[in-house]
């Protein structure tokens, strides 16, 4: 697919978080090229991207030495280097402390379901 613009990781050297601004057809190009530099498919590199942008959780599975986690996260931080491949991270934050995870131990991304329940906001007040 040709890119919609010219933009490419390269032109975000510190990496992508909540106060990066960004329009969808950047993002579809982040999208594409960071497909190309992990296994993930088109769709959790979006997804991934999103969550960096607007700091909305996401549920991550990703390979942690000898076993897999599974946790709902809040991305703080994406870095995507082309030229070195060990560079490409994200930077989460959960249960109160913050770490790095490499993009290529990323196994899975989707957003968690969410339950919305009405209030009574005169039983409230």
């Amino acid at each position: 697919m040709a890119p919609f613009t010219t933009t490419t990781w390269a032109d975000f050297p510190q990496g992508l978080n909540a106060r990066t601004e960004m329009h969808w057809p950047n993002q579809s190009d982040l999208a594409h090229e960071l497909q190309d530099l992990t296994s993930m498919d088109l769709d959790r590199c979006s997804m991934l991207i999103s969550a960096s942008l607007t700091g909305n959780p996401i549920v991550l599975t990703w390979n942690s030495g000898t076993e897999q986690t599974t946790t709902t996260v809040i991305v703080t931080a994406l870095h995507v280097h082309p030229s070195n491949a060990s560079a490409n991270r994200i930077r989460v934050q959960y249960w109160g402390f913050g770490h790095d995870i490499w993009l290529p131990k990323i196994i899975s991304a989707s957003f968690p379901e969410l339950t919305l329940t009405n209030v009574d906001t005169e039983a409230i007040a």
